[in-house]
């Protein structure tokens, strides 16, 4: 999954190999405060990573790129 998932971000929303891995990284991040449930939409997983005590600490760049990444995950998924 891991592949294929930054192959397309590379191939169909043209980012660059290493923008690519930061995004992957960043939906590990995410998994990790709190797991991803692709059966709920991304706004609940949104919502459920902004609840989360430590999300609260970050920078507003760093949330931001969070949000992004779960919004491309679930875009890749749906697709």
């Amino acid at each position: 999954m891991d592949d294929n998932f930054k192959n397309w971000l590379i191939e169909t929303k043209l980012l660059n190999p290493k923008s690519a891995r930061d995004v992957l990284c960043r939906i590990k991040r995410v998994n990790a405060l709190t797991p991803i449930n692709l059966d709920s939409p991304n706004h609940k997983a949104i919502y459920d990573l902004s609840c989360h005590s430590e999300f609260t600490n970050f920078t507003m760049s760093v949330k931001s790129q969070l949000k992004r990444s779960v919004n491309l995950y679930y875009e890749y998924i749906n697709k």
